[in-house]
């Protein structure tokens, strides 16, 4: 394919329509020769090479080369050689939009990630300030937040995150593109807005942060800053998120904290070095100042608070709280399921009820002659053997009501009158005695 190309030396009466079209040189591999990697931008630098008096020639390659942006011509006083004509050619569009912002939202129950379009297409003029490949790191597309504290199967409702409590969480979640629409909007007010102390002492014009950064660069670093501020991209949300997602910051701190780091840059590379800090440095994000939510919760096992913290993490304090271990106890020893299955001789000795290992109240002796240790096995067991701790836990899953509900219900089948005198007869039929009368059982 080969490539138009104006040469930098040809004067204004040179139209582009009329520059000759010349062969791009490539690497003699046979990768190159079974590839083809797309037509150049308008008005991008290459190196080529002619011979005198010849009309065309080869283009060795590319220009890794930084416009120098919001000069409003050449930098030094001298002139610049990218008027007119070129400026028109690197004005000129191609049909690629910039990178789209990208809008969450919540169709049929679920999360989808959409991209919403800023109306802008490709040009040479949208990097301005920028090298001209246009391939650094944080242009690179959209970033995917990480999704921590995702509910699983093992998850109990006391540590489940609710809508109210998403909307109740302190700080922020950010962005790049959202830091810079903060910057724009908001202004330090004369003040250092909360900022480390290591920071602290920054622009306080009462502009916004966007103006004092603006006021303090270069005019490269500020067209470069312009031009990195539309094209990185967003995320935007419409009624909050499903899960924690991204760098929760204090809003005001962060943004303070930005506003210091970016009017300090002198080149491209402490540009990426400082947004690369704006996402994973901590301390710059205001942390200590997120205080954590407290919520009220009444569930089977009384009431209790749940404190969720900025990244999401619910701890939660009981009433009572010995609640869930003391239930775990009645479904070990039931009243219903307490039936000796020692020996049923009346003796005494052991220091229990009759037999000694009837599990009465007392009976936790050893079970001398007339039977085992009053906490011995049980005879028809518990409901649940050793499946106890497996079921509570699975009851621990369900939503709190239906918790409640199953409480109740094991409660009502081991511990109601029903229960109680169907413990007895339990009993008295394993000690061998008539147990007709308590059944109205008339006999002939």
């Amino acid at each position: 394919m080969n490539h138009g190309v104006r040469d930098i030396n040809a004067g204004e009466d040179v139209n582009n329509a009329d520059c000759g079209f010349w062969p791009l040189s490539s690497n003699p591999s046979q990768s190159s020769a079974c590839q083809f990697g797309g037509g150049m931008d308008p008005a991008q630098l290459v190196y080529y090479i002619k011979n005198a008096g010849q009309t065309g020639g080869i283009i060795l390659g590319l220009a890794n080369a930084i416009e120098n942006g919001g000069s409003g011509g050449a930098s030094g006083g001298g002139q610049s050689l990218l008027n007119g004509a070129i400026q028109e050619l690197m004005r000129t569009t191609i049909d690629v939009n910039i990178p789209p912002q990208i809008q969450e939202s919540t169709a049929r129950g679920a999360k989808v990630r959409t991209i919403k379009e800023k109306g802008t297409q490709h040009s040479l003029s949208v990097l301005d300030g920028l090298p001209l490949h246009g391939a650094l790191f944080d242009m690179s597309g959209f970033r995917l937040p990480g999704l921590p504290n995702i509910p699983t199967a093992r998850q109990t409702n006391d540590q489940m995150m609710t809508q109210n409590m998403l909307s109740q969480l302190p700080g922020q979640i950010m962005s790049l593109a959202q830091m810079f629409q903060g910057l724009m909007k908001n202004g330090s007010g004369g003040g250092t807005g909360g900022a480390t102390a290591a920071l602290a002492g920054g622009l306080g014009t009462g502009n916004s942060y966007w103006q004092d950064i603006h006021n303090v660069l270069t005019p490269n670093m500020s067209s470069a800053l312009t031009s990195l501020s539309n094209l990185i991209q967003g995320h935007e949300t419409d009624n909050g998120v499903a899960y924690v997602t991204g760098n929760v910051v204090h809003y005001g701190v962060y943004l303070e904290n930005a506003a210091l780091l970016l009017s300090k840059v002198q080149s491209i590379d402490d540009l990426m070095s400082v947004l690369s800090r704006l996402q994973w440095d901590t301390s710059i994000m205001g942390l200590d100042q997120l205080s954590n939510v407290v919520i009220q919760i009444d569930n089977a096992w009384g009431a209790a608070t749940q404190e969720i913290n900025y990244n999401g993490d619910v701890t939660v304090t009981y009433a009572n709280s010995n609640a869930q271990s003391e239930f775990a106890n009645s479904m070990i020893d039931t009243t219903y399921s307490t039936v000796s299955t020692g020996n049923t001789s009346n003796g005494t000795t052991g220091g229990g009820t009759t037999g000694g290992g009837t599990g009465g109240t007392g009976g936790t002796g050893s079970g001398g002659s007339g039977g085992s240790s009053g906490s011995g096995s049980q005879g028809l067991g518990n409901i649940f053997g050793t499946a106890s701790k497996t079921i509570q836990d699975m009851w621990k899953r369900l939503a709190m009501v239906q918790e409640k509900d199953a409480k109740k219900m094991h409660e009502t089948l081991t511990q109601g009158q029903e229960a109680q005198k169907q413990s007895q007869v339990n009993k008295d039929t394993m000690n061998g005695k008539d147990v007709s009368t308590q059944f109205n059982v008339t006999t002939q």
